[in-house]
């Protein structure tokens, strides 16, 4: 695996990107007005609502020993499982349901 694909053709092309994420653990209170900021520019504030109801569990799924939420996506991994976005937005106290 070389570089990127290649759009509406075969192949891989040369540019190959390799990006580095690191999420601060802890913020500043200054640190953490700035994110607010920003994130408030991004979209705007989560209207309260009802809470979402839960997915009905079927006789299979009670049977097999497990709930539709655990089982797995592609490649094994886990639906449940947060990405790099939803936990900087729990950092932030976003919420990321929109």
């Amino acid at each position: 695996d070389r570089g990127a694909p290649r759009l509406q053709r075969s192949g891989r092309g040369q540019l190959r990107v390799v990006t580095k994420v690191e999420v601060p653990a802890n913020l500043t209170e200054k640190q953490r007005a700035l994110f607010t900021s920003l994130a408030e520019t991004f979209a705007p504030p989560p209207v309260a609502g009802p809470p979402p109801s839960p997915e009905p569990v079927t006789d299979r799924e009670t049977a097999a020993g497990h709930s539709p939420n655990a089982s797995a996506g592609p490649k094994g991994k886990s639906r449940k499982g947060k990405g790099i976005i939803d936990k900087v937005k729990d950092a932030l106290g976003i919420d990321g349901d929109e």
